[in-house]
């Protein structure tokens, strides 16, 4: 699903994503870059807050599978 709205976003226009590779990436992560204001706004930063959430997710995750798998590698 967030995979179908980002995409959506990028057609249309709100997208970070894009605004992250075709515009100036430090801009764009510091300041917003994009949209300035209104409704495009908010669902361009919502955009980005959710990438943060599920990569920080993902992360997460993939750290407590590895120290899970060390774990049982090292009692057998």
């Amino acid at each position: 699903m967030f995979t179908v709205v980002q995409v959506l976003l990028m057609l249309v226009g709100l997208s970070w994503l894009r605004d992250l590779v075709t515009q100036d990436t430090v801009d764009v992560l510091l300041h917003g870059g994009g949209q300035e204001s209104g409704f495009a706004r908010v669902v361009e930063d919502g955009g980005k807050i959710w990438v943060f959430v599920l990569v920080g997710h993902a992360l997460w995750t993939g750290a407590k599978c590895l120290a899970m798998a060390v774990g049982r590698g090292g009692s057998d």
